[in-house]
């Protein structure tokens, strides 16, 4: 699945989004202290409570006010918020986009909207937004060009759904054959 989060060095310490567990995360921390773990989505609990009784921080949806958090997806079983750190640029989702295989419409696009949201792409939330880097939950975070990659992935979501469901089935299909 490419799960990926995100951990955002500010002033007094580190706010980690959706965190993953993984090996060498304590010591990358190490130079200050976790203030706190958010959650951009309900189901993206993932490592957070762990992750949280070692550092003795709190799980919630709260974040510092330099943080602007946009509602981008409110679907029932679907609720997800962004973060935009307005003075970085830099736009911080969970599963609303993504660079992920089974998000993209072809290999070359570097970021795009989730399959299932593409009907609705989240223009109204994220379209005035101008990100020098887009940290995602899925895939690797766009750092180059990642305004225009975000404008043409809100501005192609519907008209690329076609090509980004038959891009993910033929992944699936090369997957199950190697197995």
């Amino acid at each position: 699945m490419q799960r990926a989060s995100t951990a955002i060095r500010l002033t007094d310490g580190w706010l980690l989004a959706d965190p993953l567990d993984a090996p060498g995360l304590d010591d990358a921390l190490a130079e200050a202290p976790v203030l706190g773990i958010t959650l951009l989505m309900e189901r993206h609990r993932r490592d957070a409570d762990a992750v949280a009784a070692r550092h003795r921080v709190f799980v919630g949806t709260a974040v510092p006010p330099q943080i602007e958090p946009r509602r981008v997806v409110r679907f029932p079983g679907w609720h997800e918020v962004a973060l935009w750190l307005p003075d970085r640029r830099l736009l911080v989702a969970a599963d609303v986009l993504g660079t992920a295989g089974y998000f993209v419409a072809r290999d070359d696009e570097p970021l795009a909207v989730h399959p299932l949201i593409r009907p609705f792409p989240p223009r109204r939330a994220l379209g005035d937004l101008d990100p020098l880097a887009v940290a995602v939950g899925h895939g690797a975070p766009v750092t180059a060009h990642a305004t225009e990659a975000l404008y043409d992935a809100l501005r192609t979501a519907r008209r690329r759904l076609p090509a980004a469901y038959r891009h993910a089935w033929g992944m699936s299909r090369r997957a199950r054959a190697r197995n």
